[in-house]
């Protein structure tokens, strides 16, 4: 299994790692996510978002490898898992 460059990385096609900087190394993962990576750095959002609701990735997007972990999003279309899709 790889490895990725430091736990501040994320991996948007198989071996290219992204270091993520502020504010964005403060996103965190929903199964409904309202941003995604267009490219390989530039983020967007995929609905409206109104002021103070928190961004969410869908972490699963960024996994190429066999590693994954629970989900605990509370999405109505949580998975439950965290990983390779």
């Amino acid at each position: 299994s790889r490895q990725m460059a430091s736990n501040d990385a994320i991996e948007p096609k198989p071996g290219l790692y992204i270091e993520i900087a502020y504010p964005f190394k403060y996103v965190n993962h929903s199964c409904t996510p309202n941003c995604e990576l267009l490219g390989e750095r530039v983020v967007v959002t995929t609905r409206g978002i109104v002021a103070g609701e928190e961004l969410f990735f869908d972490y699963s997007n960024f996994i190429h490898d066999e590693w994954n972990m629970n989900c605990n999003c509370g999405s109505d279309c949580c998975r439950g898992l965290i990983g390779r899709l």
